[in-house]
């Protein structure tokens, strides 16, 4: 395994498997990555300023071992991983936590993006608010998020209702309506919304929901995600 630089041949490969769109969506939004290789192996990590975000990309069981291996007393979350991957590691090390999703990734089908309401960028005034929607975001990680990516929100009477943001790695998340504007199909527009954003940026939109929530795996479907894998995420903290 050998540290590498990222060429624009080795993006559009990242870019074109839908398994490996998360290296895409990092590397094209944080230039400090550190990017692994060998043969046909891929891994990846990130410092955010609290922990490691990290992925890997391989049938190698020995290149996942080396990969671990470069992390010492820190904490690192690995994300959008293969199950299988899941089933070896917990093997080795204890998870802080372990989440099983489905990936959806578009379907290259075009969106219609025309809504009565009025439907835009969610200001960073608003930032508290989709914190408050979220049980992993801060005020200032919300902030971040929207100076980095678009996002998309619905307003009714001047004030946000709806909306939806992409997380550092490009994956659409964070989708929040409030309870009292519920069951109106606010979601689909804004979701829409942020689909036709990414498409208009010239990314792939994907994203990755909790395996058991029905309702986002059918709303995916209704703005062009297609479900694609089964992708786990785990957390380790090596300073145990």
């Amino acid at each position: 395994m050998k540290k590498i630089e990222v060429t624009r041949e080795l993006l559009e490969f990242f870019k074109s498997n839908p398994q490996t769109l998360i290296f895409y969506g990092y590397l094209t939004a944080m230039p400090d990555c550190q990017l692994y290789n060998d043969k046909d192996s891929y891994a990846l990590k990130t410092y955010n300023g609290e922990f490691f975000e990290c992925c890997f990309y391989t049938d190698d069981a020995r290149f996942v071992d080396e990969f671990l291996s470069t992390f010492t007393n820190c904490y690192a979350e690995f994300r959008m991983i293969d199950p299988k991957w899941t089933k070896y590691l917990a093997q080795k090390y204890e998870f802080g936590y372990l989440t099983s999703c489905g990936l959806f990734v578009w379907n290259g089908l075009p969106l219609q993006n025309q809504f009565d309401e009025r439907v835009t960028s969610m200001p960073k005034r608003y930032a508290h608010l989709v914190a408050q929607g979220t049980d992993y975001a801060t005020d200032e990680d919300v902030i971040k998020l929207l100076d980095m990516h678009p996002s998309s929100a619905l307003f009714i009477d001047d004030k946000p209702v709806c909306w939806c943001l992409l997380h550092l790695e490009k994956s659409l998340g964070m989708l929040y309506t409030l309870p009292e504007h519920r069951n109106k199909g606010y979601a689909l527009k804004v979701m829409t919304d942020l689909t036709n954003k990414v498409i208009s940026n010239g990314d792939v939109p994907y994203a990755t929901i909790i395996k058991g929530n029905e309702a986002s795996q059918k709303l995916a479907l209704k703005y062009n995600l297609k479900y694609v894998c089964d992708v786990d995420y785990i957390s380790i903290d090596f300073c145990k």
